[in-house]
């Protein structure tokens, strides 16, 4: 295998370090460490214990189990589709079968676990907390500096209308590792449903910058967001980049019709609001509005 790397400052556009690997497949990991540490060395980077807990915390030394959890991750990031959320637990499933340490890949199965209660999916949503609550507890039990696990506790404590323990265990996953969008963004929700609009709008502008290719969910609370600060311009780019995300199939379009019609009534523009509640009636003609 022959890996070229190449470190880019995106912001000034200026080539920072290069360097070419030819390594054995087996290697893959010590690979990893060791491109790790000259990146470090060739920029004279020095790592806090958080930083460097974040790069071990969750991570496995299975290359198929963390197949598994990338697979998992990707469905799982649809949203708002049950089928999406089921796909993503079985291969979270499987991850921690191959690896029972993988505490990041507990941490997901622990979401598709609240996602089943927050989009009505089970019958059970007790127990489907419960569930999620022992997924979290396994993920730090493994790493207490498992960020997703913290993020993870952070959403439970969310649903149980716990607020104020929902943003500690939000905040701590991002002191934890704060270049992950992943965790900045759930922490943006947390904050969204807090009621704490332009906090949740600067973590998620941070988590795009830090992601340019985000998940279509970032769109979602944003434009949530932009709505409730009256700000509903960019409620509707947002929506329609959510929009436009969704017809790709990256997202549920029901969502993204839901926060344009929003959007639009908060405009006044009532035409088009209602343009995108026939889309919504299209697709689930038994939705009580």
């Amino acid at each position: 295998m022959r890996i070229l790397v190449q470190l880019i400052d995106a912001v000034k556009g200026v080539h920072l370090w290069s360097e070419r690997y030819d390594r054995d497949l087996k290697d893959f990991f010590v690979l990893q460490d060791e491109i790790a540490k000259q990146i470090m060395t060739a920029l004279q980077v020095k790592l806090t214990e958080g930083d460097y807990a974040s790069e071990v915390a969750g991570t496995t030394s299975n290359l198929q189990a963390l197949e598994c959890f990338w697979r998992g991750e990707e469905r799982f990031f649809h949203f708002g589709e049950k089928e999406d959320n089921a796909v993503a637990r079985q291969w979270a499933q499987k991850a921690v079968e191959l690896d029972p340490n993988f505490a990041g890949a507990w941490a997901l199965m622990g979401f598709t676990h609240l996602f089943d209660v927050q989009y009505g999916w089970t019958l059970t949503p007790s127990q489907s907390i419960e569930k999620a609550l022992e997924c979290g507890q396994k993920a730090l039990g493994v790493s207490d500096s498992c960020a997703k696990g913290h993020s993870l506790m952070g959403y439970i404590n969310l649903l149980s209308r716990k607020f104020d323990e929902a943003i500690e265990n939000g905040e701590k996953a991002v002191r934890i590792n704060p270049n992950d969008p992943i965790i900045l963004s759930i922490l943006g929700g947390i904050m969204a449903y807090s009621g704490r609009f332009d906090e949740s709008i600067a973590l998620m502008k941070n988590a795009m910058r830090l992601c340019p290719y985000y998940p279509a969910y970032f769109l979602d609370v944003l434009c949530s967001c932009y709505f409730f600060t009256g700000r509903y311009e960019e409620a509707v780019a947002a929506g329609q980049l959510l929009l436009g995300r969704a017809q790709k199939g990256e997202y549920n379009p029901f969502m993204a019709h839901m926060v344009l019609a929003e959007a639009y009534i908060g405009l006044g523009q009532e035409d088009k609001a209602r343009e995108h509640a026939k889309a919504m009636l299209q697709m689930y003609p038994n939705v009580v509005s």
